[in-house]
Parts: C-alpha cells; structure tokens; sequence
C-alpha cells in the first residue's frame, strides 16, 4: 500500500513545501527555507529519499580528496549514503515498512541531520561544493616528494 498522502501530509506539517510530479503521483519534491531540498518517491515497498548537489573544479581535480571526504560523511551520516556520481555529491535513503507517524518523524531528523548539519560540519564542504573563487583555503597534500628550499 502506497502511503504518499500520509507522506505529502507529514511532510507539510514539517514545514516542506511539497510539490507533486505531474506525470507521477507518487514523486513529490520538498523544499525548505535553509535546508537541503529533495525528493520523495513512494512505492509499494518504500519510501525513497534523494538530494544532489553539484561538486565543483576542486573537487573535479581532486577526485581522491572528494572519495575521502564522502567515505568522512558516511561514517558519520546517521541514515543516508553519501556517494559521488559524475559530477554530483548525490545523497539517498530508504524508508521501508509501515507508516507510522512518530517512526517517520523520527526517520525525517535523521536526514535533515545528514544533509544539513552534518554537510555542514565538515570543513570540506564549502572546499568541494562551495563556489570554488570563494573557497577561503585549499587542502594541500603534505605528502610531496620534493624538497623545500629557503631561499
């Protein structure tokens, strides 16, 4: 059974705008003042949540980095996953079983924790998704194998 009503519902009363797909009922699109914006689709079997952002010309050049950083993320990330695909830092999870009110209430603090909170506590994401001109420093790699001269 298909639960987007409930969903749509809950989510308004947190606060999200909800926009429905106008091909697919079940798709809605949540956006909140200051907060990561995403997608719910709702099938018979879950409840399906994803965000993206673009990651930016440090992070294309700095693809090690980047993995590091989104493996820092999904150790700390309470229900998403974190994962690089192109050029998106794109973030899912998955909402399984009944609805139930106070279950997915809980379900939702989790993930605003990942996508907001947690994306901003790690000092990388300004460096990785911010716009690159403002980056106020870059993370050098202290492991060169040249010698430092003083002049």
């Amino acid at each position: 059974m298909k639960y987007t009503n409930q969903i749509e519902t809950h989510m308004e009363y947190l606060g999200y705008i909800v926009t429905r797909n106008e091909d697919d009922e079940n798709i809605l699109y949540c956006s909140k003042p200051g907060y990561t914006p995403f997608m719910v689709m709702v099938d018979d079997a879950r409840v399906w949540f994803y965000a993206d952002y673009e990651v930016n010309t440090i992070a294309k050049c700095n693809k090690d980095k980047v993995f590091r950083y989104v493996n820092d993320l999904n150790s700390n990330s309470n229900a998403v996953t974190f994962f690089i695909n192109g050029d998106l830092l794109r973030m899912s999870t998955n909402y399984t079983g009944n609805y139930d009110r106070s279950m997915f209430s809980a379900f939702i603090s989790q993930i605003e924790y990942d996508v907001n909170d947690l994306l901003a506590s790690m000092k990388e994401t300004n460096i990785y998704l911010g716009d690159p001109e403002q980056a106020e420093y870059y993370l050098q790699d202290n492991t060169s194998n040249g010698a430092w001269v003083q002049a």
